[in-house]
């Protein structure tokens, strides 16, 4: 058991918090940083980080109190229309922080779209010269969320109305405009949610606030240009997404608030998709199958039999849209799925993150001597695996409840299962709750007690058809009983494959060691070792007819299958800039192309370049180095910028003089060309040295990264992440075998271990050499990590958490409790983060390394939350459900196919937990052997070419009962090889040319044929003729082998008579340029 209080454990991650920003404090104390404070502030609450965020102090205790009486929505509105009135005297600012400080609560204060995706806020004027408020929004507010997007509109449109600010007055030609970009911005980036050129005019003319956006794409409007309002004519992307993904798609959540505050020019958003109903839309269950990806195969379509089995319940590693299956099945399916790689699921969301559960049902497969066998173990299936006819089940896929009820999908129809079942048994039959009953005793205790047959007897009758069954019973009255097995005629292979039961076939003849349910099924029964007919009942449909024949109650087996295909595959692996960096120290061209410090050195090279610059505080030298060259002395931040010429040998002389290293020693030491940030500062050279010394990269901020795929677990064995029951009791938890594990503690992969191994040794040398302090960490195996503090963030975010290290697996993924994940605004459905040592976050983060460009403080961990609040994670993981066992009423509520959320109580959600004060001492109805159990490494990250790829992909499809290979095969043409030929082959004769020297870019080759920049005469493609017909043969091959549309096979010979006669490939010779000359 943990500590349900969670006191101590929150103490324990305080103290050691704390004992880290003081050495940090103490660290950069000394001036031997581009700042001399700890640039990552602790916020012990939502308030907190929205008061960092924005920079308006005194907010925090309001923003306090009234979220224990208001919902976050309610809550930013109000705190918005109080900001407004505290700075009414400056309209625009008060206009500027009301908007952002609302989008801030309701992002939970860790996301930037308050900073960045909010560009300006503007007072402009209409032709009439009244005045109306313009939110220029950026590409940043897509982290934001829908929801978040449409109400930053509305607090605008409250705020203008205290501020007495008029309503935005669009004409025809700007609505028009926004017609055009939203069009076009859906054929560059897919809009989720995609409104028609009515819904967009209907919401444009009502909008009291005009939705503008700077220039994020590079792509212009053909028409409606130079717009005196707009002005851009560029794509505006953050407009796109808070009109299209925020107002529209979100129209009702917003008319729910509208209502309650009488806002009435909103009521126009009622009339929302009310006229979509007669137009054509694919079909919802089909939407995982749009734009397939070479290599990533599908794996069942819509509701296919042969798929993936829906089967309702919780393993531990599953959850907050992580979804788990048998580990065999991962195998059966050439390794394409291992654990963490995310699924597009056909129910009941997108994606799910997948995981590993061997209590559930495996996959069936017909091997190539007919044979029909239920492969149950890893082992078994590795020895069978190319004696592969055919995969013919699945297996099951595990869902939880609470994926339901986040995504609002009324429940499915369950299965019968076993944990139904026992729903039924009586105290005589207690004897079955832990075992199953063989054959004969199922159907004995069926008819005496008049139960429905037990699960794996009842078969999947719904997948026969009438003729099927008929046929059926015709082989079975020709059976003949032979021992402890039944042999039928082989005739009805296919039947008894559809119906999900095993035989071996032997001379034309099956043998099924499992028979006496199928034969009392159909209306048969053993009577001195014969096969009898005792009934010929029938009904309308063979699942009724079953039950009529039997005289016994006989559930649907799998009345829900669920289609799925290969997403992201599961990633881990350390952060590298690209190239690999091993400090931020520019060296433009000096350095060649690798980049090379140490080659710029010894060149010999004084490097010409402007840089932040600072000053000595002893001598009042100017420098871009924390050190002064002449004192040694500390220097300050002048802010401001200057020409310097640094002679890089020298400068990193003294940085290995200091650090006490030989620079003989390092292999190798990369810089970047030039630095992102506002005022191009540069980082402590000596930084860079010692991590090169010890193998690792840095970041864009300074820190040391290590990005992993997100998994839920809620319970742990202790000897499954490498954990001594010693140390387990050390970290705070009992001496039990199975632990729930505590909100913050994590479980990363063992590279992670080892990466990070180098980090700590990186941070203590740090310490010791560079600070003059005693070292930390001082680990010196993997092992020694174990309880050491990590910041957790995700890429869309700026805020971070504190999380504890306590074990590892082989698995490619970060196991955590689904608060942490939801800490992060992150699901697992294929979503990735980071970690870092929260020591090197401290020493080592800056401000002023990040990007100046929009979305460059993205990714950066600016306000970290050191205890976790439920009341403050992402909502979703509060739909978790934490039940052992699925009450029989909800079953019930499956066959009614009623709204999850009407049993919610009933389900003991997190979010119920936590309204009874608590959120500990949780359960989960299915258990996982071994959490590491399963496939590790998705094939499609081994696979090495794109033809070896999309030949396993098409090979698997060819295989799986559930999936059409024809069908996967002409999609993958249409959505991956022939857009990436097409798009190629029209930039090809719109390219510009290249000068391999200095990478200056020409439109047009310069007359002298010589780079105007440089001098050099190496000007090159850009588009070269490999990068049209690197699909082109592989094309053809798919062509050949799959029968194609006719449609799309036609388009394809356009195509490749078009890429030929340019390119002369029949004769093996490009056209050039020079050639035609020749031929005049």
């Amino acid at each position: 058991m943990i500590d349900h209080s969670l006191f101590d454990y929150n103490e324990r991650l305080r103290k050691e918090t704390y004992e880290c920003y003081e050495i940090a404090k103490k660290a950069r104390a000394m001036g031997l940083d581009v700042s001399d404070e700890v640039e990552i502030p602790i916020a012990n609450d939502m308030a907190e980080r929205v008061e960092e965020l924005i920079h308006i102090s005194g907010i925090a205790g309001e923003i306090r109190e009234l979220s224990k009486s208001m919902s976050r929505e309610e809550l930013s509105l109000h705190i918005s229309k109080k900001v407004a009135s505290l700075l009414k005297d400056n309209r625009v600012e008060a206009l500027d922080k009301a908007v952002r400080v609302g989008l801030a609560i309701l992002t939970e204060g860790i996301l930037v779209a308050p900073l960045e995706g909010i560009k300006d806020v503007k007072i402009n004027k209409n032709d009439d010269g009244t005045e109306y408020v313009s939110i220029v929004y950026s590409g940043p507010i897509r982290s934001a969320g829908g929801t978040a997007q449409a109400l930053s509109v509305l607090i605008a449109d409250i705020v203008r109305r205290e501020l007495n600010i008029g309503s935005f007055s669009p004409t025809d030609d700007e609505i028009e405009r926004y017609i055009e970009e939203v069009e076009a911005y859906n054929r560059l980036k897919h809009l989720q949610y995609m409104p028609t050129p009515d819904e967009i005019r209907l919401v444009l003319k009502n909008s009291p606030v005009m939705i503008d956006g700077e220039g994020s794409e590079e792509e212009e409007v053909s028409g409606h240009r130079d717009m005196k309002r707009i002005t851009t004519n560029r794509i505006r992307g953050g407009m796109c997404l808070v009109l299209c993904e925020g107002l529209i798609q979100k129209a009702k959540k917003v008319l729910k608030y509208t209502n309650v505050m009488h806002l009435n020019e909103w009521n126009i958003l009622e009339n929302i998709g009310k006229n979509k109903s007669d137009e054509k839309t694919e079909n919802k269950s089909e939407k995982y199958l749009k734009d397939i990806i070479a290599g990533r195969p599908v794996f069942g379509y819509p509701n296919r039999p042969g798929g993936f089995r829906l089967r309702y319940g919780r393993s531990r590693v599953s959850g907050l849209a992580a979804a788990s299956i048998n580990p065999v099945t991962m195998k059966i399916l050439n390794d394409f799925i291992a654990i963490g790689s995310q699924i597009k699921v056909e129910l009941p969301g997108k994606a799910a993150a997948i995981t590993p559960c061997d209590s559930i049902d495996g996959p069936m497969v017909l091997t190539r001597s007919g044979d029909h066998i239920k492969v149950k173990s890893i082992e078994q299936a590795e020895k069978i695996k190319n004696d592969i006819e055919r995969i013919t089940d699945l297996g099951e896929i595990l869902i939880a409840y609470g994926d339901f009820l986040e995504n609002n999908r009324n429940l499915d129809l369950s299965p019968f299962t076993r944990e139904w079942w026992e729903y039924y048994l009586n105290d005589e039959l207690s004897i079955y709750k832990s075992r199953d009953p063989d054959q004969f005793d199922a159907v004995n205790i069926s008819r005496k007690y008049k139960m429905p047959m037990f699960p794996g007897y009842d078969y999947f009758w719904h997948d026969i058809t009438m003729e099927e069954l008929n046929l059926l019973i015709n082989a079975i009255a020709n059976g003949i009983i032979n021992d402890d097995s039944m042999m039928l005629d082989a005739s009805v292979s296919e039947i008894l494959i559809k119906l999900g039961i095993e035989f071996k076939k032997h001379n034309n003849k099956l043998i099924l060691h499992e028979y006496y349910p199928l034969i009392v099924s159909c209306g048969f029964d053993l009577i001195n070792e014969k096969i009898v007919k005792v009934s010929d009942e029938r009904k309308n449909d063979v699942l009724g007819t079953v039950n009529a024949l039997s005289g016994i109650e006989i559930k649907p087996r799998a009345p829900v299958r669920v289609g799925a295909r290969l997403g992201r595959p599961e990633k881990a692996g350390d952060r590298k800039m690209k190239p690999k960096v091993h400090g931020l120290f520019p060296l433009m061209n000096y350095g060649g192309s690798t980049r090379s410090i140490i080659n710029a050195a010894r060149s010999g090279s004084i490097m010409d370049i402007e840089l932040g610059a600072r000053i000595c505080r002893a001598c009042g030298t100017e420098t871009p180095f924390v050190r002064c060259p002449k004192c040694g002395m500390p220097t300050e931040d002048s802010d401001s910028e200057k020409k310097f010429k640094i002679d890089i040998s020298k400068a990193l002389d003294d940085a290995a003089l200091r650090v006490s290293t030989d620079i003989g020693t390092i292999k190798e030491l990369k810089g970047v060309k030039k630095l992102m940030s506002r005022r191009s500062v540069i980082e402590p050279l000596e930084k860079a040295i010692l991590r090169a010394k010890h193998g690792i990269s840095i970041n864009k901020d300074g820190t040391c990264r290590y990005d992993m795929s997100d998994i839920p677990i809620t319970h742990f064995k202790y000897n499954e992440i490498s954990l001594t029951r010693q140390r387990l009791m050390e970290l705070g938890y009992s001496d039990s075998d199975i632990n729930e594990i505590y909100p913050q503690d994590i479980i990363i992969p063992r590279d992670a271990a080892s990466y990070l191994l180098n980090v700590s040794k990186f941070i203590d040398d740090l310490l010791v050499n560079y600070y003059g302090l005693g070292p930390y960490y001082m680990c010196n195996s993997e092992d020694d990590l174990i309880g050491h503090l990590v910041i957790g963030l995700a890429p869309h975010t700026s805020g971070g958490i504190v999380g504890r290290i306590i074990g590892f697996s082989d698995v490619n993924g970060c196991y955590a409790h689904p608060f942490f994940h939801a800490a992060k605004r992150r699901n697992c459905d294929g979503d990735e983060d980071s970690i870092m040592l929260l020591l090197d976050g401290l020493l080592n983060f800056s401000k002023k390394y990040l990007p100046s460009t929009t979305g460059g403080l993205m990714d950066a961990p600016l306000v970290l939350t050191l205890i976790l609040d439920p009341e403050e994670i992402d909502k979703e993981a509060l739909n978790v459900d934490t039940l052992q066992r699925y009450p029989l009423d909800f079953y019930i509520a499956t066959e009614k196919n009623a709204p999850p959320a009407s049993i919610e109580n009933m389900m003991k959600t997190m979010k119920v937990l936590i309204k009874d004060g608590r959120y500990t001492g949780i359960s989960y109805s299915f258990d996982t052997g071994d959490i590491s159990y399963g496939t590790r490494l998705s094939a499609y990250k081994t696979i090495g070419s794109m033809e070896e790829k999309i030949e396993k992909q098409l090979g698997l499809a060819r295989i799986l009962r559930s999936v059409d290979e024809n069908d996967v095969a002409a999609r993958v043409l249409s959505s991956h090889f022939l857009p990436d030929i097409y798009g190629n082959f029209r930039s090809f004769f719109t390219q510009e040319f290249r000068c391999t020297k200095c990478n200056a870019k020409y439109r047009r080759v310069p007359l002298s044929g010589r780079c105007l920049r440089c001098g050099s005469s190496n000007i090159i493609l850009t588009i070269h003729h490999g990068s049209i017909v690197k699909y082109l043969n592989e094309t053809k091959k798919v062509m050949n082998e799959y029968k194609l549309p006719d449609y799309l096979v036609f388009r394809i010979n356009r195509l490749l008579e078009q890429i030929e006669s340019t390119f002369d490939i029949e004769n093996g010779n490009d056209t050039t340029l020079d050639a035609l000359i020749e031929n005049e």
